[in-house]
């Protein structure tokens, strides 16, 4: 069985991109190549002009936002957050000043200052959603890839959260790469939507183009 087909795609520095369809089409195992987590059978992967084809997952210049969070319950929003600068090649690079100094901008980005000693099962979804993006973006990334991370939201901060994802993506300048398979959600955020189906590229190009000029009835 082969999951992703022939998926020759460039996404630019800076760009918010989407790759939208329905379940089993071959978003998912494509954004899983980009981290890391599974391994082309053929073909190349470049990311920021480097090579990353045979780098594991903590060596690639990219963070994951994952549709459960992945936040650990145990652990402070602050130690959450902190998280992802300890486990980096860079770690023994930061001083225990700069990785707090860090997270408070991190938490100041996602709206979440104040909140450095909650645990994670005393924040709403949203909150948790945000503490995610934080934890992603501290490391600042070149690629922060989103797996369908608003899917458990209710629609009212479902829609709250494009619009945030939306300005912090415009504030950091660093390429999004969103999975979704909600197309209301994939038009109204991208700069640019891939339609996926049976693990091939159907149409790729702005949500203007998409909506006027399909390719095919799919």
């Amino acid at each position: 069985f082969a999951a992703v087909r022939e998926l020759n795609l460039t996404i630019s520095s800076g760009e918010f991109f989407t790759l939208v369809g329905p379940s089993g089409c071959g978003k998912t195992t494509s954004l899983r190549m980009l981290a890391g987590f599974e391994q082309p059978t053929t073909g190349e992967i470049w990311i920021d002009g480097q090579n990353v084809t045979s780098l594991p997952p903590y060596r690639r210049p990219v963070n994951t936002v994952f549709q459960n969070y992945a936040l650990f319950p145990h652990m402070t929003v602050a130690q959450n957050v902190a998280f992802g600068m300890t486990v980096t090649s860079r770690a023994r690079l930061f001083t225990r000043e700069a990785r707090e100094q860090r997270v408070r901008e991190a938490l100041d980005l996602v709206q979440l200052g104040g909140y450095d000693d909650r645990r994670p099962g005393q924040l709403s979804g949203g909150q948790q959603q945000r503490v995610a993006l934080a934890r992603a973006l501290i490391n600042r990334p070149a690629v922060l890839l989103l797996d369908e991370p608003l899917a458990a939201l209710d629609r009212k901060l479902r829609r709250e959260m494009q619009i945030e994802l939306q300005n912090l993506q415009r504030d950091v300048g660093i390429t999004f790469l969103l999975v979704t398979h909600d197309q209301e959600e994939a038009l109204s955020m991208s700069d640019r939507v891939c339609v996926m189906r049976e693990g091939r590229i159907v149409q790729s190009g702005s949500p203007r183009e998409l909506y006027d000029k399909p390719v095919n009835r799919y």
